[in-house]
């Protein structure tokens, strides 16, 4: 699929994976880097009871890029695809970034909204962490035969293996030889800093939320939580013990039974 390249600030139709033909609506909103594949294994259990979306945020995976980005953007991105799929509310679960672009929507869309997932992120600033990645990104020479001679690059970069692979995810084989990535990172570099800048989530809403944190994670904290409570009244904390920044991939079964539960209590 060849990507669109767009200059306006107007929100774009993102790609999608529908999981799930029955059940309340629940879209998944992946964080910086990654993408809607991310979230596979996780949707497709959730399929199960719900109608699930796993989405490419833009300058992501296989959605358009653009030359804007920021959460207000994101939101809107969100609020059309809603629109296309025909949905008047719905439940938003996001990871890090996407935990903020559903906060975001929270603010402009609260009457759309059934509950909210947040998943090891709060509404603060934080500090430029992936600075290092985003260099990585630079550096990489694609111009290579293999996609093992890029894990050997970024394992020269990157802190682990792990790292690399989830890094790895975002290549895609060029027709005349080589690789590219697919997400636009020239929008990254430029839009950086409002990627990790606050977000206002609005409020007080009325809406259930659940604040997912990993128990070995310094995203969140106890300031974190009271701070997601003034916009989210009825919010609730689950640590998930074991698991870092990535929690749905350290520790899936514990994970799932906590979203899962949120989302089956009654309102």
């Amino acid at each position: 699929m060849a990507h669109q390249k767009l200059l306006s600030g107007a929100p774009v139709s993102l790609f999608r994976k529908r999981l799930g033909d029955s059940g309340p609506p629940l879209i998944i909103l992946h964080g910086m880097f990654g993408m809607s594949d991310n979230w596979q294994t996780l949707g497709r259990r959730l399929s199960d009871y719900y109608r699930v979306f796993l989405v490419d945020a833009r300058n992501h995976g296989r959605s358009p890029h653009t030359s804007e980005m920021n959460y207000d953007l994101m939101a809107e991105d969100v609020g059309l695809l809603m629109e296309e799929e025909g949905m008047e509310r719905a439940t938003l679960m996001g990871h890090s970034m996407g935990g903020k672009t559903a906060m975001a929507f929270a603010a402009k869309y609260p009457e759309r909204m059934d509950k909210i997932v947040v998943v090891d992120i709060a509404p603060r600033a934080y500090p430029p962490g992936h600075l290092s990645i985003l260099e990585a990104f630079t550096r990489v020479d694609l111009a290579v035969a293999t996609r093992q001679e890029i894990e050997a690059q970024l394992m020269t970069m990157v802190p682990s293996r792990a790292i690399a692979l989830f890094l790895m995810k975002n290549l895609k084989r060029c027709k005349d030889g080589g690789f590219e990535w697919k997400l636009n990172l020239q929008a990254f570099k430029l839009h950086y800093p409002r990627l990790i800048a606050a977000v206002d989530p609005g409020g007080p809403h009325g809406i259930p939320a659940l604040l997912v944190k990993g128990g070995k994670s310094a995203y969140v904290s106890d300031r974190d939580f009271e701070l997601f409570k003034q916009h989210f009244p009825r919010a609730v904390l689950e640590v998930i013990p074991g698991a870092g920044h990535w929690v749905h991939a350290e520790q899936p079964e514990i994970f799932y039974n906590a979203v899962f539960e949120f989302l089956e209590e009654a309102d």
